[in-house]
C-alpha cells in the first residue's frame, strides 16, 4: 500500500458514504492505484456495485420502497416476508436513506423505521462494509431516539454503534459520526463538558477528511451546546459566523441558523431583532414542510410575546407549541414547554390546569429518561401544585434549575424556602 492510500476512505467510497468532492478524489485515486482497486474488490464493500448483485440490489431497494409506502400496520408482516431483501447492503442503505428523510418530517415514523433499520443491519454477514453500515445504522437509531426524547435508549444505541466501530480498522471517521450524535444527546442530558469534548473532536476529524459539510454541522452543534450552558454570546457569535458563510442556496441550513440566532437574541433580551430572525426562519421551515423546527421557532416567538407584555397571546401560542411537541413525540421538549407553561399560567385563574400539567410533565420526564436532578425538581413542582403551594417564584426556580443543569451537571436540587 502506498503512502497516498486511505483504505478507510476507499471502504466508505464503496458504500457511497463519502461527500461528493471526497468521493471524486477517492475515485480518481482508485483509477491509478491497483492496491486500492484490489482492496475495494476484496473487502466486500463493492457488493452492491458488481453486476451479479445488481438484480438483487434492485429487489432490495424495491422491498424498502414497498415497505415505506405501505400503511404502518402492514410493516411487521412486510418485514417478516422480505427480511432477506432488507438484510442486505443495498437494503440497509435504502432504509438509512428513508430514515434520514423522515427525521426532518415525522419523528415518530423515523423512530419506527430506525428500529427496522438496526434489525436489518444486525443480520448482515460480518464484513468490513457491513460493520460500517451497522455502526451508521445504530447512529441513526440513536438520532431518532434522541429526537423523540428517549435519551437513555439513545445513549444505549450510541454504545451499540461504538461497539461496531471498534471492529473496523482505522474507523476514525465512523467514530466522529458517532461522537457527533453522542454530543447532541449528552448536551440534552446535561453533560455539556463531555458533549463539547466529543463535538470538537468530531469537527476536527471531519476537517481532516475534508468533509466540510459535516464540519459546519459539528460547529453548529458546538454552538448549541454553548447555548445550553448559558454562554449565549459565544453561541450567537458562532451561529452568526456560520450563517454569514453558509451557502445562499442552502435554505434548510440558513433557516436553522437564523432560528438559533433568534433564540440567542431572545435569551439576551433583544426581542425586536429576535422576532425578525425567528419569523424569517419560521417562514422558511413552513415552505420546506419541516414541522419539528417550526415548533421550536414558535416556542421562541411565544417567549417574545410574553416579554413584550402580550400574556394571553403568549399563553395561547405556547399551548399550541406544547400540542405540537405532543404530536411530534418529542418528549424532552414537551416536558420543558410544559414547565414553562405552568409558570405562565400561575398568574391566571387556570390552577386546575396547572395541577394536571405538572402531573403529566412528571410522568413524561421519567419516560424521557431525564437526569435524576431534573426529576427531583419536577417532582417538587408536581407536589407543590397538588398541595396548592406552588407560586410563580417556585415555578420559575424549577424552570431555571432545569435550564441551568446542562451548565452545572452536578448541581443538587434544593427546594426553595
Amino acid at each position: 500500500m502506498s503512502a497516498g492510500c486511505d483504505h478507510n476512505a476507499v471502504r466508505r467510497y464503496g458504500l457511497k458514504l463519502l461527500p461528493k468532492e471526497e468521493a471524486r478524489r477517492v475515485e480518481q485515486h482508485i483509477a491509478v492505484c491497483p492496491h486500492c482497486a484490489a482492496y475495494l474488490m476484496t473487502i466486500g464493500s463493492c457488493d452492491h456495485l458488481s453486476s451479479p448483485r445488481e438484480e438483487s440490489d434492485v429487489h432490495a431497494r424495491e422491498a424498502v420502497r414497498t415497505l415505506i409506502t405501505s400503511p404502518e400496520a402492514d410493516w411487521p408482516r412486510l418485514v417478516a416476508v422480505r427480511r432477506d431483501s432488507l438484510a442486505t447492503i443495498a437494503g440497509v442503505e435504502a432504509i438509512i436513506e428513508a430514515c434520514e428523510v423522515e427525521l426532518d418530517r415525522d419523528l415518530n415514523r423515523a423512530e419506527r423505521i430506525s428500529a427496522i433499520l438496526v434489525d436489518s443491519a444486525d443480520r448482515l454477514a460480518p464484513t468490513l462494509s457491513a460493520r460500517t453500515l451497522q455502526a451508521l445504522s445504530w447512529t441513526r437509531r440513536a438520532t431518532a431516539l434522541h429526537r423523540v426524547g428517549r435519551l437513555l435508549e439513545a445513549m444505549t444505541a450510541v454504545d451499540r454503534a461504538e461497539t461496531y466501530a471498534a471492529m473496523i480498522p482505522g474507523a476514525e471517521y465512523e467514530r466522529a459520526l458517532i461522537g457527533f450524535t453522542a454530543a447532541d444527546i449528552l448536551s440534552e442530558k446535561g453533560d455539556t463538558d463531555e458533549a463539547l469534548r466529543r463535538i470538537r473532536a468530531a469537527a476536527a476529524t471531519f476537517l481532516r477528511y475534508k468533509d466540510f459539510r459535516r464540519h459546519r454541522s459539528a460547529r453548529e452543534i458546538e454552538a448549541a451546546v454553548l447555548f445550553a450552558r448559558g454562554e449565549y454570546v459565544s453561541a450567537r457569535t458562532l451561529f452568526w459566523d456560520l450563517f454569514e458563510t453558509a451557502d445562499a442556496n442552502d435554505v434548510m441550513v440558513r433557516a436553522r441558523l437564523a432560528a438559533n440566532i433568534g433564540h440567542c437574541l431572545t435569551a439576551g433580551g433583544d426581542h425586536i431583532r429576535a422576532l425578525e430572525y425567528l419569523t424569517e426562519a419560521e417562514r422558511r421551515f413552513k415552505e420546506l414542510g419541516i414541522k419539528p423546527y417550526s415548533a421550536r421557532i414558535a416556542w421562541g416567538k411565544a417567549r417574545v410575546l410574553l416579554a413584550t407584555g402580550e400574556r394571553d397571546e403568549a399563553i395561547a401560542a405556547l399551548s399550541e407549541v406544547w400540542t405540537q411537541f405532543e404530536i411530534l413525540g418529542a418528549l424532552a421538549e414537551w416536558v420543558r414547554v410544559g414547565i414553562e407553561l405552568v409558570e405562565w399560567l400561575l398568574p391566571t385563574a387556570a390552577y386546575a390546569n396547572v395541577r394536571s400539567i405538572c402531573t403529566a410533565v412528571y410522568e413524561r420526564a421519567i419516560e424521557a429518561g431525564m437526569k435524576l436532578q431534573a426529576l427531583e425538581a419536577i417532582s417538587y413542582l408536581r407536589e407543590a401544585a397538588l398541595n396548592e403551594t406552588l407560586t410563580i417564584d417556585r415555578a420559575q426556580y424549577v424552570r431555571r434549575f432545569i435550564e441551568n443543569l446542562p451548565a452545572l451537571p452536578k448541581a443538587e436540587f434544593l427546594p426553595p424556602a
